[in-house]
């Protein structure tokens, strides 16, 4: 007998969680182990469509609901939506993608006590500092306890969860994967170029957390066309705006990545940055931060160039080392593209989580 498989998505944007979210749909649906039907809930309604479109002309396996709104305002109105879909599908397993959805959880479990409830977490639960961030942490701890099974997507948020409570035996670890389409056939194709002004490339929302303002005082001076890629949340300077190409968010944006002589990501903090795992698999050099999720993926001299978090001088060398250095930048893309093949591959990730997913059948 088949159980019924729910994920709970309650982001109004689409940012990495979500991109996980969808390639977890698909890998599933396409797999014959998936032994499981599948639906979801969602907030955001260009994510809906994107789920919806692929079923299209299908023999559907799975039903995509949209939640109008995922404000807490509605929060009864929110859980009496679940419960219904819940009801309507009979769910017997429902997971979800990341800790904003923690919050709906005792509700649902009074109503449907016998419910398996998983959950992802992507993001670095420590980066909100303080009276927000220790009340997080203190919710966190109470809504560990609904939580039959979770993932981290790195030891980084394995360690964090341990902090707040969850026991180790409930967690597994399983890192975040590229997309398919990201990757180029074959590290023979990585090509660098020899132009003396190069183009950086960083994807990753506008605000202070992701360390672009580093990034754009680190290059002002330089002779490097920089392209940033995000949605924007935070002011950007009159002299930035001049300076640098802002585009926004993309929905597709290997085109703009197509271009890019140089990936840069200089987090102050990331759970498992698919940024990242992109530029590897498409063999564009990378620039990043130490951090301990990025530090999981790339080694230093190894297959990026890393910095510590805010260290704009460190980080501006690096840049520079790249810019005189085209055999260097060749060599660490070709080392890190090797190293996301075996180490980060689709297909066997979508294995991970069947694995997962079946240990958990009642």
């Amino acid at each position: 007998m088949r159980e019924t498989l729910h994920f709970l998505s309650m982001t109004p944007f689409i940012g990495g969680g979500e991109i996980y979210l969808k390639s977890l749909v698909y890998g599933l649906k396409n797999s014959q182990d998936a032994n499981f039907f599948i639906s979801a809930t969602v907030c955001n309604t260009q994510f809906a469509e994107d789920l919806r479109a692929y079923e299209s002309g299908r023999d559907a396996k799975s039903q995509i609901h949209e939640l109008t709104s995922s404000s807490y305002r509605y929060y009864f109105k929110s859980v009496r939506f679940l419960l219904q879909v819940l009801k309507m599908h009979d769910v017997t397993h429902l997971h979800l993608n990341g800790a904003r959805e923690l919050y709906h959880v005792p509700l649902i479990k009074l109503f449907r006590h016998s419910l398996i409830v998983t959950m992802t977490q992507h993001t670095d639960a420590y980066s909100i500092k303080g009276i927000k961030g220790w009340l997080r942490k203190v919710l966190y701890r109470f809504f560990f306890c609904f939580v039959d099974q979770a993932v981290a997507v790195s030891e980084h948020i394995k360690r964090q969860m341990l902090k707040m409570g969850l026991p180790e035996k409930k967690i597994t670890v399983i890192h975040n994967t590229p997309r398919h389409e990201f990757f180029i056939d074959s590290q023979y194709q990585i090509k660098i170029s020899q132009n003396k002004k190069l183009h950086m490339v960083m994807v990753g929302r506008i605000e202070p957390l992701k360390g672009w303002r580093d990034l754009a005082e680190a290059c002002y001076d330089l002779e490097i066309d920089v392209t940033f890629i995000g949605d924007i949340c935070e002011e950007v300077p009159e002299k930035w705006r001049q300076r640098y190409a802002f585009v926004g968010f993309q929905k597709d944006h290997r085109e703009v990545l197509r271009t890019a002589d140089v990936f840069a990501l200089p987090s102050y903090a990331e759970g498992c940055p698919l940024s990242i795992l992109e530029a590897m698999a498409m063999g564009i050099p990378i620039i990043a931060t130490k951090i301990d999720a990025i530090s999981e993926l790339v080694a230093n001299d190894k297959e990026a160039l890393l910095s510590p978090a805010g260290d704009i001088c460190i980080l501006k060398q690096n840049i520079i080392k790249y810019m005189e250095q085209p055999e260097l930048r060749l060599q660490l893309a070709r080392q890190a593209y090797e190293r996301v093949l075996r180490d980060f591959n689709p297909a066997h990730w979508v294995q991970k989580y069947i694995q997962f997913f079946n240990s958990l059948k009642r």
